[in-house]
Order: structure tokens, then sequence, then C-alpha cells
């Protein structure tokens, strides 16, 4: 299901919405961009693909994390100043 589908049918919240392309994103150009391009390259990679694969999923960790922390900061004040 695409994120747009689970947003519109109710299943998840904006923040929730936010949080999941803030993780999808970061990932999906370069582990596409490494897999068609890693046979070309092979000869003259310093790396193997499976750590490069490693850094962008941590990457992609992190990203949505940070974003989850910035949501959380953000909802917390929001109701310090509504009360």
């Amino acid at each position: 299901m695409l994120t747009k589908e689970l947003y519109d049918n109710g299943q998840i919240t904006d923040d929730e919405r936010t949080i999941l392309v803030a993780f999808m994103y970061p990932g999906s150009a370069p582990i596409g961009n490494m897999i068609s391009t890693q046979a070309a390259v092979l000869p003259i990679a310093v790396l193997a693909m499976g750590p490069l694969i490693l850094v962008v999923i941590f990457c992609k960790l992190v990203g949505a994390n940070l974003v989850r922390l910035f949501i959380a900061a953000q909802n917390k004040r929001t109701k310090k100043e509504a009360a």
C-alpha cells in the first residue's frame, strides 16, 4: 500500500506519515543505484556492496528517528502552549 492510501484511509496519522516518509526517502535512490551499477564498478570498488547497503540502512534509521524526536518535541511544545 502506498503511504497516501494509508493516510487517506485513516490508518496512519500525519506524524506517522512524516516518519514513514523520512525512513523511506533516503534509501530509495542509493540502493537502486548501488545494485544497478555495482557490476560495472566491481573491479575498482574499494568496498563490497554489503557494507554500503548497511551504511544506507543506518542513515535511514538515524534519519527517521531524528524526525521522530523532532515531532515529539514539537508536539510537547504545542501541548505546553495550549495549556
